[in-house]
């Protein structure tokens, strides 16, 4: 097939899931402001307290 650029299937791929990974982190973004904003220092406590104990 000449004239044709060579394709990274990889890069496609990621390109296809950008749409979704970025509305997940902005909904999640909006979510943890939201309630930082009404729990303060609590939700960050026990945010790094569950990500310990996932890291066992």
């Amino acid at each position: 097939m000449r004239g044709m650029l060579p394709i990274d299937l990889n890069v496609v791929f990621y390109m296809g899931l950008y749409p979704f990974t970025y509305s997940i982190g902005i909904s999640a973004a909006t979510i943890i402001a939201q309630r930082k904003k009404i729990e303060g220092k609590g939700l960050v406590s026990n945010g790094l307290k569950s990500l310990s104990k996932a890291a066992i």
